[in-house]
């Protein structure tokens, strides 16, 4: 049995999201950053990592030919369906929340898609995760916000979320 989270480092996401941080609540100074002249950076990086989990796709495939592969997408960040997000617990401005959650929404229908051309099973963390968003309260929250309440990275999961992940998981091997 072969699990794996990928491609958020292929596309710089801690960077992305560091980025993104600002002082300023409204607006989408992130968006305008990496959208330019109706090219959007972010999506670039995407596409140009779906080669790259395809040859990992591939390499594990090649090395336990026999051994079952899940992916599992990204859990969620933003709360699903909220318009204002919960700055500054999640310092970005209310334009560029929805485009980061549409920026990890493209990101998981990357993987999915891999995961469908290379004979991976998806497991969807994301949809098992809303309403633990990092906007949630400890506890609650699967992800931590910019500045975390235990020993998590920031816009990671904690304990909560990698407990998540491995009920998922054993669902699915289950299964």
């Amino acid at each position: 049995l072969v699990t794996i989270n990928i491609g958020g480092n292929d596309i710089g996401f801690s960077s992305i999201a560091e980025d993104c941080f600002t002082f300023q609540r409204t607006g989408s100074p992130c968006r305008d950053q990496y959208v330019q002249n109706g090219r959007d950076e972010i999506s670039e990086r995407i596409a140009a990592a779906a080669p790259l989990v395809a040859a990992v796709f591939d390499g594990i495939h090649e090395r336990s030919p026999s051994a079952r592969v899940f992916v599992l997408t990204y859990a969620a960040i933003f709360p699903e369906g909220d318009l204002l997000g919960c700055w500054p617990q999640m310092p970005v401005a209310e334009g560029d929340m929805v485009y980061l959650r549409e920026k990890q929404k493209e990101l998981n229908a990357m993987l999915v898609e891999q995961a469908g051309l290379h004979a991976v099973e998806v497991i969807d963390w994301y949809q098992a995760s809303i309403g633990h968003d990092a906007c949630k309260p400890p506890g609650i929250r699967w992800v931590e916000p910019a500045i975390p309440a235990n020993a998590a990275a920031p816009v990671h999961p904690n304990l909560l979320g990698m407990l998540g992940a491995a009920e998922l998981v054993e669902t699915a091997a289950a299964g």
